[in-house]
Order: structure tokens, then sequence, then C-alpha cells
């Protein structure tokens, strides 16, 4: 969609402004998924950080997530209207379109639904919010699939014809499967390769390690971590999961939890959001034609570093009310 609404006719015929506003539109996108993933609880971080800090109150922490992600999504719109990617790209006009800011709405209501149907299956099933969400969410797909092929059939015939529709979708789909085995082996792989090495660890845990140091420097030093084993391709799962094992007791170096918890989901964005090894940085490098590492590094850094600080202050900020 932004590729095709980006167009030479539109960016005034210069080739230079046309790849200016590609590059603007798609780190837009970008960081925009990278905060997601502070806060989403359909997000993989949600489960696997309230598996490493198990005592974390998620349903509070979600919406205190939530706000600061909004936060971290303003620096990065404020950072573009700074930009000199903007001062350059001041001579084309924009496109038109007849689309209404309303046509997000949609896709907002489904994302609310989601969430609200699996508060909902938490509180009457007596489930973990992970365990609700990775019922609901297979559920609400289904429901929407079919919602969706309902509207391209005809009158006649409505529910063969939709199952007709969801069979050559299903036909498309189970074949696309194989091709999504290497992020499969990476996610396990970082899942065990977490456990196993925190399970090796001394009983202590990183006691002998932080003993002495001050107990708000550790939950600072999270998003860091993050942001420095992203640039090595170690996944955020790993890295949650070999602090949670190494620290199974926040409260005993003067931790809480919650607070832990928080900047693991805030450092969760952060890493993702520098690391030139995610799919995301892939994906819009290809867009964009050009190198991951120039993607996560070159034109997000300044975005990345100002975010940090952000969460920084919501860290301390979070320690000091709790």
């Amino acid at each position: 969609m932004v590729m095709r609404a980006n167009t030479l006719q539109a960016a005034g015929g210069s080739e230079e402004i046309r790849a200016l506003r590609t590059r603007r539109m798609l780190m837009a996108i970008y960081r925009g998924f990278a905060v997601m993933n502070c806060w989403s609880p359909l997000n993989l971080m949600t489960a696997v950080v309230s598996t490493a800090v198990p005592a974390a109150p998620m349903r509070m922490l979600l919406p205190i997530a939530f706000v600061a992600s909004v936060g971290m999504a303003a620096i990065g719109w404020l950072e573009d209207r700074l930009s000199a990617a903007r001062l350059a790209t001041s001579g084309g006009r924009r496109p038109v379109t007849t689309e209404s800011w309303s046509i997000h709405l949609r896709i907002l209501a489904l994302v609310g639904l989601v969430m609200l149907l699996a508060e909902l299956g938490s509180i009457v099933l007596n489930v973990s919010l992970v365990a609700a969400v990775t019922l609901t969410v297979p559920l609400v797909g289904l429901g929407w699939a079919i919602v969706q092929a309902w509207r391209f059939v005809s009158s006649a015939n409505h529910l063969a014809r939709t199952a007709g529709v969801l069979r050559r979708r299903a036909g498309r789909f189970f074949p696309r499967v194989p091709n999504f085995r290497s992020e499969a082996t990476v996610l396990a792989g970082s899942g065990f390769m977490g456990v196993a090495v925190g399970g090796a660890l001394p009983a202590a845990g990183l006691a002998p390690f932080i003993a002495h140091v001050p107990p708000i420097a550790v939950p600072l030093l999270v998003p860091v971590i993050l942001i420095a084993t992203g640039q090595i391709g170690l996944n955020p799962v790993a890295v949650i999961a070999l602090l949670g094992a190494a620290m199974p007791d926040p409260m005993a170096f003067g931790i809480s939890p919650a607070v832990l918890a928080f900047a693991c989901m805030l450092g969760w964005g952060l890493g993702v959001s520098m690391t030139p090894m995610s799919a995301s940085a892939i994906t819009t490098a290809r867009w964009a034609g050009v190198s991951p590492w120039t993607v996560a590094t070159s034109w997000n850094i300044a975005f990345t570093f100002a975010a940090l600080l952000f969460a920084w202050l919501a860290i301390v900020a979070l320690f000091i009310l709790i």
C-alpha cells in the first residue's frame, strides 16, 4: 500500500523525494511494530515475560506499557518531523485519496474484540491471560476469515460458497506453513537456550554479582542488555528467559517483580527496534532496497536512544511509585 501510493508523480517527478518518502513511511511502520511489542497482550512478549517473572501483575502492567509505547511512538513522530529527510521532501505533493481515517477503526475494533474476549476468557475459565489469548486468537481469526469470505460470495447458497472460499484459503495456507520453519526454530531454540543456560547457573543465580548494585540499576540495565544482545542476533525470548532463570526472586535484590517485568517489556520493544536481524528489519530493508543494518542502526539510532531515555524515565517512575 505504501509503495503503490508513493508514486513518482506524487513526488513531483523527483526520484530522490520518492525514495525519502518511502524511507519515512516504512520507518513509521517499523517503529510502530517495535513499540507494539512493549504492551500487546497478543504478542509473544506477554507469554515470555509472564513466565520469566511469574509474580509480575501483567494486567496492571499492560495498560501502563501501552501509555509508555504511545510516548515512544510520539518520539518517533517528533524525530520524523524534525529530520532532514522530511525537509528534503517538502517539494512534492500529498497523494490524493478518497479514504477517511475511519478505515482504521475496523482493525482497532478487531484488536479490541480479541483483548476483551481474552480477558473474559481468563476470568470465566480461571486461566492465565496468556492461555486465554492463545485460545481466543485462533477463534477470532477463524471468525474474521468467515466474515470476509461471506462478503465475497453471492446471495445464493451463502453457506456452501463460504465453505468453498474457506477451503481454498486453507489450501493456500497449509502449504505455506513449512516456510515458517526458520522462525519456529529460532523461537523454540531461544526458549530452550534461555531455560537450559539458566538451569546451569549456580543456585544463587546472579546474587554474587549484583549484591552490591543499587536496585534501580538492574531494571535500567535490562533494555540496554536487550539492545546490545540484539546486535549479535540473540532473540529477546532467550535473553529474558535467561534473566528470569538467573533472578528467580527479584525481591531478594530489592526489586519489585512489576518493575523488572516492566523493564523487560519496554526493553523487548527497544531491542526489536535496534536489531538488524529481526524479520521486521529484514522485510523493511527489502522494501526500501537497503541493508537491514541501515534500517535498524543508521536510520533508527536516534529514535532508539531517545526512546531508551524515555523508557528509563518510565522505569524510574514505576520504581518510585511501587
